[in-house]
C-alpha cells in the first residue's frame, strides 16, 4: 500500500465522475494533504512523546493503518519521498485553503534532519510557514521559518538564517511562550556553530537548557546538552564533550523516547570515540545504532556502525572493524552517498596497510 497507489485510484474515480480537470487536480492536492497531515503527525508523536508542538493532534484512519503496516514511519517517508516533495508546491498554490496543511511541516524535523534533506526541508518548512501566517497563527509562522533557517545554516547560509531566527525572536518574545523562545535560541546556537563562533553558541544553547530546566522539560535539556556536547567536540574539547553527552543520556526516558535515547547514546559514542575511551563508545555506539535501525532510521544507524569501527580498529579488532565498515560502505554506496563511501573506503584501505 501506498500513497501513489491510493492517489491512482482516486484519480481514476473522480474522472469517471462530472468533475473538471480542475476541480479533480484540487480534489487530488486536498487528498494528498489530507494524508500527508497524518502520516507527518504519526512520525512525530511515535519519535518524540514530548516534544514541543503547535498543531492538534487528530484521528488517525484506515488508510493511515494500512499504510504503516509492517513499517516504521521513516521507511514510509523513506518511499513516498517524491510525493512529499511535491507539497510545498501544493501548499503554495493553495494559499488560504489548505487549513491546518502547515502542520505537515511542523512535525517533520526529525526526518528532514534525520535524512540530511536540508533543500527540500527548507522548501517545505518555507512553505508552510507561509501557509501558517495567512492562516493567522503566527507562532508556528515563526517556529517554521526558525525550522526553514536551520536547514538553511547545513547549506552554507548560517549568516542568512541568523538573521531571520532574530527577526522571529523579536516577533514572537511579545508572545510569552518560554518554550518557543528556548528552541529559537537553540537554533541561533546552530547557527552560530556552522559560523565558528563556539563561545557564542555554548550561550545560546546554555540559555536554551536553563529555559528548559525552568519548565522542567528533561527532554528539552537533554537536547541542549547533545548539542553541546557535539559543538565540544567540533572545537577539540573532548573533555567537556563528554561530560556534556553523559549529562544528555542520563535526562532522557529510554523507555519513552527512545529516538532521543539512541541521538544521545550516540554522541556519548561519538565523545567517547574523540576521548580516547573506545571500549565504552563501543556499548553506546551498539545501543543506538540498533534503535536507529528499528526506527527505520538507517543514515543515523550507519554513521554510528562506522563510529564503531574506528573504535574497534582503534582496539586492534580489525577483522570486526573491517566488517563493520563494510556493512557501511555497502549501504553508503546503495543510497548514493559518495563522499561518505569514500571515506569508508579509505577506512578499509588503511587497515591493510
Amino acid at each position: 500500500m501506498t500513497l501513489l497507489r491510493v492517489i491512482r485510484a482516486y484519480l481514476q474515480a473522480q474522472m469517471l465522475g462530472d468533475g473538471s480537470l480542475g476541480e479533480v487536480q484540487e480534489s487530488v492536492h486536498a487528498l494528498l494533504l489530507s494524508h500527508f497531515r497524518v502520516l507527518s503527525q504519526e512520525l512525530d508523536h511515535s519519535l518524540k512523546p514530548a516534544r514541543l508542538r503547535l498543531y492538534d493532534r487528530i484521528p488517525s484512519n484506515d488508510l493511515v493503518r494500512d499504510i504503516l503496516k509492517g513499517r516504521t514511519e521513516f521507511e514510509v517517508f523513506e518511499s513516498e519521498s517524491g510525493l512529499l516533495g511535491a507539497v510545498p508546491q501544493i501548499i503554495n498554490a493553495h494559499q488560504g485553503v489548505v487549513g491546518d496543511a502547515w502542520a505537515i511541516g511542523d512535525a517533520l524535523w526529525s526526518f528532514y534532519s534525520g535524512t540530511f534533506r536540508y533543500q527540500a526541508g527548507s522548501e517545505l518548512f518555507s512553505a508552510c510557514s507561509r501557509s501558517a501566517r495567512q492562516a493567522g497563527n503566527i507562532l508556528a509562522a515563526s517556529r517554521l521559518t526558525v525550522m526553514s533557517s536551520g536547514m538553511e545554516a547545513k547549506l552554507g547560509k548560517a549568516a542568512e538564517a541568523l538573521g531571520s531566527i532574530d527577526a522571529a525572536i523579536v516577533e514572537c518574545a511579545p508572545l510569552g511562550r518560554l518554550d518557543v523562545m528556548c528552541m529559537f535560541h537553540e537554533f541561533r546556537g546552530i547557527c552560530l556553530a556552522e559560523l565558528g563562533c563556539e563561545g557564542d553558541a555554548v550561550a545560546e544553547f546554555t540559555y536554551a537548557r536553563a529555559g528548559n530546566e525552568s519548565l522542567g522539560n528533561k527532554r528539552g535539556c537533554s537536547i541542549q546538552d547533545l548539542l553541546l556536547s557535539r559543538t565540544y567536540r567540533r572545537f577539540g574539547k573532548a573533555e567537556e564533550a563528554e561530560k556534556a553527552a553523559r549529562r544528555s543520556l542520563d535526562e532522557v526516558d529510554k523507555n519513552r523516547d527512545r529516538h532521543t535515547y539512541a541521538k544521545s547514546a550516540q554522541e556519548l559514542c561519538f565523545a567517547l570515540r574523540s576521548a580516547g575511551k573506545h571500549g565504552e563508545a563501543l556499548a553506546y555506539g551498539k545501543d543506538a545504532a540498533e534503535i536507529f535501525a528499528e526506527l527505520g532510521e538507517y543514515r543515523r544507524a550507519h554513521d554510528t556502525l562506522f563510529a564503531i569501527a574506528e573504535s574497534l580498529h582503534a582496539l586492534a579488532d580489525d577483522d570486526d572493524a573491517e566488517a563493520f565498515a563494510g556493512e557501511v560502505r555497502d549501504y553508503y554506496e546503495r543510497v548514493g552517498l559518495s563522499a561518505e563511501y569514500e571515506q569508508v573506503s579509505r577506512f578499509l584501505e588503511s587497515l591493510h596497510t
